[in-house]
């Protein structure tokens, strides 16, 4: 049996260290105003990393990097900075099927491209029918 961990979403270096203090297991790193799994500016994701680093070396980093229909195969997606221990993106807009899972899979590729981490979240993914990425 594994023992539950407390995941704290942030916005900030701030945050991060204010929810690492407050005994957090894993930072996750949005930006809300930008939807629910919206990717926050890399700029931003590196603070946050830095300051997981000095607070708590072990501590891992998920970062949101939107929804997958929103990375059209000409919008390049960013390098993204090493200490990111899991990558999220979501469904939304995407087609039914696997339609929808071969658009979702072909993102996930171009991130890996420029990323230090290849690894998902274990969250499951839906497209109107539910489908699962390769992680």
């Amino acid at each position: 049996m594994s023992i539950p961990q407390l995941l704290v979403s942030v916005r900030s270096a701030a945050e991060a260290a204010a929810a690492i203090a407050g005994g957090c297991d894993v930072l996750d790193v949005k930006e809300p105003s930008r939807g629910p799994l919206g990717m926050a500016d890399v700029s931003t994701i590196a603070a946050i990393i830095d300051a997981a680093r000095a607070a708590q070396p072990s501590a891992p980093v998920s970062v949101a990097l939107g929804e997958a229909a929103d990375w059209a195969p000409d919008r390049q997606p960013p390098q993204l900075p090493a200490g990111i221990a899991y990558l999220k993106l979501g469904t939304a807009g995407l087609p039914a099927g696997a339609v929808g899972a071969a658009q979702f899979t072909a993102v996930q590729r171009r991130f890996e491209k420029l990323s230090t981490s290849n690894r998902w979240s274990d969250s499951p993914h839906a497209c109107g029918d539910q489908f699962s990425s390769n992680r």
